[in-house]
C-alpha cells in the first residue's frame, strides 16, 4: 500500500508518514502521541522489517520519514538521492537478548551463551531483511558452541514475528530485541539475558527525511523531536541505547 502525506483539508491539520522498524514501532507510537500533542502535526505510522520497508522505499513507496533498525539502508538510500543526507540521526542503538522460556538464561565469564548441543529450534530473524537477525546470526557463530548442521533454526522476517514464534513455543528460545521482553510483563527475568556487545556488530538505528517528501518542514522537526531529552530518556526505558 502506498501511503501519501498530505494536509487534511477539513481540518487544517499536516500530517507525515513514517515508515518504522518492527522492532521500534511501539517506542514510535509513544513518540508520535507526544509529538501530535505539541504540534498540530499528525504522525502516520507503518511498521515492517528493515529490508522490507527499504526495498519498498526505493520502489516508491510515499512516505515522509524512515526509521531503519540498521544504518546501511540509509546509507543505500542517501548514495541513491533517495534521502536527505544532512538529515540523518542515530536515533537508537538495539540490544539483542537471547530469551528461553521456562529456562534460565546466561552468558559465561568467557562471554558465551551456554546452550545444550542439542537444544532444539533455535529463533531468529532473516539475517537479509532485519538487522536483529544479523546479529543474531553474528552472536551464533561468535558467542555459542552451536553445531550450525545439527541446529534447527526457525526464520521469521522481523523481530516481532521472532518473538511470537518463542512466545508461543514454536521454537525453544530465540534472539529478539530487549525492548520486545521489556514490553511484555509475562517474561521472567532469569529466562532472558542481554547479549554482551562484543558478540555482534552495533545495531546502530538510523533515521532519514525521504527527498520525495512533501512535508519537508514537518518531517524534520520530528527527527529534531526525536533528539529531545525526554524523548531519549523514553527510548532508554524502552530499551535502547541512545548517542
Amino acid at each position: 500500500m502506498v501511503y501519501h502525506a498530505e494536509s487534511d483539508l477539513a481540518t487544517g491539520q499536516t500530517s507525515i508518514d513514517v515508515a518504522v522498524a518492527t522492532n521500534f514501532t511501539p517506542t514510535l507510537k509513544a513518540i508520535a502521541n507526544r509529538f501530535e500533542a505539541k504540534t498540530s502535526s499528525k504522525v502516520r505510522v507503518m511498521s515492517g522489517s528493515t529490508g522490507k520497508l527499504y526495498a519498498q522505499v526505493s520502489n516508491g513507496l510515499q512516505v515522509d520519514v524512515f526509521l531503519s533498525a540498521d544504518s546501511v539502508r540509509v546509507d543505500r538510500l542517501i548514495d541513491a538521492d533517495l534521502a536527505e543526507e544532512e538529515s540523518r540521526i542515530t536515533y537508537a542503538i538495539g540490544r539483542l537478548v537471547w530469551w528461553q522460556p521456562g529456562g534460565q538464561s546466561s552468558f559465561d565469564q568467557r562471554g558465551r551463551l551456554a546452550l545444550e548441543s542439542e537444544i532444539g529450534a533455535i529463533a531468529l530473524a532473516q539475517p537479509k531483511l532485519a538487522p536483529y537477525g544479523l546479529a543474531a546470526k553474528e552472536t551464533i557463530e561468535t558467542c555459542t558452541d552451536l553445531d550450525h548442521e545439527h541446529t534447527q533454526f526457525v526464520y521469521s522476517e522481523n523481530i516481532g514475528q521472532t518473538f511470537v514464534h518463542v512466545a508461543t513455543r514454536n521454537a525453544v528460545g530465540g534472539f529478539v530485541a530487549l525492548a520486545n521482553v521489556l514490553q511484555q510483563k509475562r517474561v521472567v527475568g532469569n529466562s532472558f539475558a542481554i547479549v554482551p556487545s562484543r558478540c555482534h556488530a552495533p545495531i546502530n538505528q538510523d533515521a532519514v527525511v525521504l527527498s520525495s517528501t512533501k512535508q519537508r518542514k514537518v518531517a524534520w522537526e520530528f527527527l529534531q523531536f526525536l533528539q529531545q531529552p525526554e524523548i531519549k530518556l523514553l527510548i532508554t526505558s524502552a530499551g535502547y541505547e541512545t548517542p
